[in-house]
């Protein structure tokens, strides 16, 4: 495997964690304090070169609406991310509309 490719996949499921993250927060499994601490170091992560790259030019923002929700939204963005995340979802050609 290229390096470049273990870089895609690390990213990739850095995102997949900041996403369930945020999931789990929407359900309400997470203490205010430890969100306060996962919101602060997802926050800080999304600022880094590494992740603004994956994140814009490779297109993964694309792919995590409701992290992109949570990101952009910031001190509203918890609640525009569970309002996306507990809106019904209908599968059409492979993916959730």
């Amino acid at each position: 495997m290229e390096k470049d490719d273990l870089l895609r996949r690390w990213i990739r499921a850095y995102f997949d964690l900041c996403s369930e993250e945020v999931k789990l927060a929407c359900r309400g499994h997470i203490p205010d304090e430890v969100w306060q601490d996962w919101e602060e170091g997802m926050r800080s992560a999304m600022n880094s070169s590494v992740c603004n790259w994956a994140w814009e030019g490779l297109g993964f923002r694309k792919d995590y609406t409701v992290l992109r929700l949570f990101l952009e939204g910031k001190a509203k963005g918890l609640t525009a991310a569970c309002e996306e995340y507990s809106s019904p979802k209908e599968w059409r050609d492979g993916n959730f509309v």
